[in-house]
């Protein structure tokens, strides 16, 4: 079992996954013309915590059924969330 630190730790080091995978998801839904609102409403959660996820400042986890439910929803396979983003 993990020490509270060991597991802070970990959250620390998978940061940056999380967060450019928000930036992703914010890209993403954007393109396909989804509100934070709308998409918050197909995935059934509150929209802020689709805020907190797509926010650069905060570290909030997601799990992948909820990352595969957005991929469907904005009809973007999932690789693509892993890849880097066009120029803008």
């Amino acid at each position: 079992m993990l020490t509270k630190q060991e597991k802070y730790l970990i959250t620390f080091e998978n940061c940056d996954y999380y967060i450019d995978l928000g930036i992703h998801i914010a890209y993403f839904r954007k393109k396909a013309g989804f509100t934070q609102q709308r998409l918050a409403d197909e995935l059934h959660v509150h929209r802020t915590y689709l805020s907190r996820i797509e926010s650069p400042n905060q570290n909030a986890h997601i799990s992948f059924d909820r990352f595969f439910m957005i991929c469907r929803i904005l009809n973007v396979p999932p690789k693509c969330f892993f890849e880097p983003l066009p120029e803008q």
